[in-house]
Order: structure tokens, then sequence, then C-alpha cells
């Protein structure tokens, strides 16, 4: 089988390799102990276009397929921490593909385009019948 991976996706695999290892990994432990960390990791997060990859050019993303999230998801665990990785992964991939899928025009403009550029922070609210999380 051959790879689903290109030279696009590579370059961004480094971008966020990169900004795991350097940005947010030496950090991580800091962050761990008080239980939370800053907002402008979304922000960096933003800017090195870390959330939007996969999200189509004209809600503020870059237009790329599904493994461009595939990718991040394999590179943003370098950070050593599973809350920072996880609130990262849940911005782009949880709380705003729904906007992107069924969002009116003026949704996407006003909740998904800043939270792909990292001046919105996405939160959703689960329910489970039964259980809880």
């Amino acid at each position: 089988m051959t790879s689903p991976f290109r030279e696009e996706h590579d370059h961004f695999r480094k971008t966020v390799r990169s900004f795991a290892e350097k940005e947010l990994a030496p950090y991580a432990d800091e962050w761990e102990k008080a239980e939370i960390f800053p907002n402008s990791v979304f922000k960096r997060a933003g800017e090195l276009g870390v959330f939007g990859a996969h999200f189509p050019e004209e809600q503020g993303g870059a237009g790329g397929d599904y493994w461009f999230s595939v990718a991040k998801a394999e590179e943003l665990v370098r950070c050593n921490s599973a809350g920072v990785s996880m609130g990262l992964l849940v911005q782009g991939d949880m709380a705003t593909p729904v906007i992107s899928d069924i969002g009116t025009k003026e949704q996407i403009e006003e909740f998904l385009t800043p939270a792909l550029k990292g001046d919105a922070i996405a939160s959703l609210g689960v329910t489970e019948p039964n259980a809880g999380s």
C-alpha cells in the first residue's frame, strides 16, 4: 500500500513537530503542575496553520485533506503533555469541524475562522445517555 502522505504533508508535519518540541515540550511539566496552559498556545498554533490545514480556504483554512489532521495528531504528542495535545486537537478536530460542515456563513465567520487563527478557543458539550465524560 502506498502512503497517503505527500511532500506537503511532510512539510506540515515538520512544522507541527518543531512547534511541539521547541515551543510546547519545554513548558509541559510546568503547565501540567499548574493544571493550565496559556491561551497564547492557541494563538501560536493558529499562526502556524496547525488548526486550519484541513479546512477549506474559503473558511480560513489551507484547503488540505484529512491526512493533514493525521500528521498533526501524530506530531503533537511530542509536546509531552496529554492535556496540551488534547486541547489543541479538540480545537482543530472536534469542536470546529461541525461548524465547517453545517454552520451558516455567519457562524463560520463568527466562530470557525477566528478559531482556526487561534483568536478564539472553541469548546463543545457532549452528552452520553447512561454514561458521562
